[in-house]
C-alpha cells in the first residue's frame, strides 16, 4: 500500500519520469512440491500393494500451480537515475497441466480398487507485483534487479479425477471441480539487462524467481457422472468442500493444505517512456 501511494503521488508530480513494459516468458517449478495433504501425487505414476495400501513403485515430478507461459504488463516511476518503483501484474497465459496416475488405489472402506487419474491446472492466475528497482546507468545497455511483493488477485485450480473401478462390480466415475486458495503474501526478485533500442524505449530480459504458497479454501464440485445407478461418490454437483485450520473432519469439511507456486522463469520484453 506505501509503495502505491508512492507511485500515485508521484504521477501528479512527475509524469515525464513514468514508463510502461510488456512481455512475456516461460516459468519452471521452483521449491515445489510432489505430494498433496492426502499422500496423492501431483504429477507422475505410482503403483500400490493392495496387501497394506502402500505405495509399491512411483515416478512423481515436481509441480508449481505456477509454471508454464506466462505475460508481464504494468508500469514504473523512475525516482532517479538508478531507482524505480514499479507495479506490474504477471498473468498466467497457459500454465502447466499437472497429471497424475494411481493404481491399485484401495477405497476408504476396503471395498474395492481403483485406477485413478487426476489433471489439475490453475486458470489464468494472475498476480499483483509492487517491487522496487535498483539499477545501472549508462547510455546503452544496463544491469538491473527487483525485489517485490507477490499479491494473488485471481487464482483457482480445475481438478479432475477419473476413476476407473477394478475389483468389484462397479465400473467407472468422473468428478470434476474448482478449487480457490486463501490469499497469502509472497515474494519475487529479478536480475536482468535492458538494451536502448531507440529513443524512450529499451528492450529486457532477466532470469526471475518467485516464493509462494497458497493454502485451499473450498472446493465446489461441478460436475459427477457415473457408469452407475448408485455412484460411489456423494459428491454430487454443487456440493463444496471447505477446507480450514481446524474444525471436525467429515465429508465437506476438510484440514487446509498448501499448492504450491514457487517458480524461476525466464523473460523478455520491451519497456517505454510515458509522456
Amino acid at each position: 500500500m506505501f509503495t502505491l501511494v508512492i507511485l500515485f503521488v508521484s504521477m501528479a508530480a512527475h509524469a515525464q519520469k513514468w514508463y510502461g513494459k510488456v512481455g512475456f516468458g516461460f516459468a519452471i517449478p521452483q521449491a515445489a512440491q510432489t505430494l498433496d495433504v492426502t499422500g496423492s501425487i501431483y504429477s507422475g505414476n505410482a503403483t500400490y500393494n493392495p496387501a497394506n495400501d502402500s505405495i509399491a513403485s512411483f515416478s512423481i515430478k515436481k509441480a508449481s500451480f505456477s509454471s508454464g507461459f506466462k505475460g508481464v504488463i504494468g508500469a514504473g516511476y523512475h525516482v532517479n537515475n538508478h531507482f524505480a518503483l514499479e507495479l506490474y501484474a504477471d498473468l498466467g497465459i497457459s500454465t502447466t497441466n499437472y497429471n497424475a496416475e494411481q493404481d491399485n488405489v484401495k477405497s476408504p472402506n476396503g471395498a474395492y480398487l481403483a485406477n485413478d487419474k487426476i489433471t489439475q491446472k490453475s486458470q489464468f492466475p494472475i498476480m499483483l507485483i509492487p517491487a522496487m528497482v535498483f539499477k545501472t546507468d549508462k547510455p546503452k545497455l544496463n544491469m538491473y534487479g527487483r525485489l517485490g511483493l507477490v499479491l494473488p488477485l485471481k487464482n483457482q485450480v480445475k481438478v479432475d479425477l477419473t476413476s476407473n473401478i477394478i475389483s468389484a462390480t462397479f465400473d467407472n466415475e468422473e468428478i470434476a471441480g474448482t478449487l480457490k486458495t486463501r490469499f497469502n503474501i509472497g515474494f519475487t526478485g529479478a536480475g536482468g539487462v535492458s538494451y536502448l533500442v531507440a529513443k524512450g524505449v529499451n528492450m529486457w530480459a532477466e532470469v526471475s524467481f518467485m516464493s509462494l504458497s497458497l493454502f485451499a479454501k473450498e472446493m465446489k464440485i461441478t460436475s459427477h457422472t457415473s457408469t452407475q445407478s448408485q455412484p460411489i461418490s456423494t459428491l454430487l454437483p454443487g456440493t463444496v468442500i471447505s477446507y480450514g485450520f481446524s474444525g471436525q473432519a467429515g465429508a465437506t469439511q476438510q484440514p487446509t493444505f498448501s499448492l504450491p507456486y514457487s517458480n524461476m522463469g525466464i523473460n523478455i520484453g520491451i519497456s517505454f517512456e510515458i509522456k
